[in-house]
């Protein structure tokens, strides 16, 4: 009965500690622009420029660094959960330009990404996006993403975050944008599937069930045959039987 109360409580374990699933935030854009806007970067202006094209939102170049910015609340406010998850999302550019591999994909702040000092902003830097389907860009929102800088231009320079600077940045998001302007030129891009996602819990492995419980009883009776003839023999030996005719 012990073991079987256990093993009980090994399953019922694993199955609740396995149950637990992150909470993701999803624009799919499977039915229009959820939200979402274009913005000039250095001016924080609006753009009507965004479109839905029944599978994704686009824009086209109409300003001197053109970003997708995503809803609030939606994707701003009080994001510390999901520190130490990911944001991936999907961009697609007809073209892009040599000087602007260095740009950053990603940049999330607490204020104005205009005013340095004022406000705490962390561009993502990673490469561009494909001119001929998708690239999924996959970003940890930690630290140890190195692809994150914090003091930096849209272009590059600062210097990596600290787990504080990232988390404090979580607390409070104030704006989230993904670059949407990769040409010198005009350009058409593409965005889906932006997913932000909490970090998956670790499973704790299952307990290690006790060893089988033999009854004594049942283990006295398996060695008495044995203890009788190991003692019968030891007699015979000792009073001479063995070997006298």
């Amino acid at each position: 009965m012990k073991i079987s109360l256990l093993s009980a409580v090994a399953v019922s374990t694993v199955v609740f500690c396995t149950s637990v699933t992150a909470t993701p935030i999803v624009s799919d854009f499977s039915s229009d622009v959820d939200g979402w806007k274009t913005r000039d970067y250095f001016s924080g202006l609006l753009r009507p420029t965004i479109a839905w094209d029944g599978a994704a939102i686009t824009t086209t170049d109409t300003a001197d660094l053109v970003v997708f910015s995503a809803p609030g609340p939606k994707f701003t406010g009080d994001k510390s959960t999901y520190y130490g998850g990911a944001i991936t999302f999907d961009l697609f550019a007809n073209a892009v330009s040599t000087n602007t591999r260095d740009d950053f994909a990603l940049a999330i702040g607490t204020g104005s990404p205009i005013l340095p000092g004022s406000s705490t902003v962390l561009h993502w830097f990673g490469g561009q996006p494909s001119t001929s389907d998708f690239r999924t860009f996959t970003i940890g929102l930690s630290e140890l993403d190195l692809g994150w800088r914090i003091g930096s231009g849209p272009t590059g320079g600062g210097r990596a975050p600290t787990e504080g600077e990232f988390r404090s940045l979580l607390a409070d998001v104030r704006w989230l944008y993904i670059l949407a302007d990769w040409y010198d030129g005009p350009d058409f891009v593409r965005l889906d599937n932006v997913r932000i996602t909490e970090p998956v819990p670790s499973v704790p492995p299952p307990p290690v069930p006790p060893p089988s419980v033999v009854s004594l009883p049942s283990t006295l009776l398996l060695l008495i045959p044995g203890i009788i003839v190991g003692g019968l023999i030891r007699k015979t030996v000792k009073n001479g039987e063995i070997g006298q005719t």
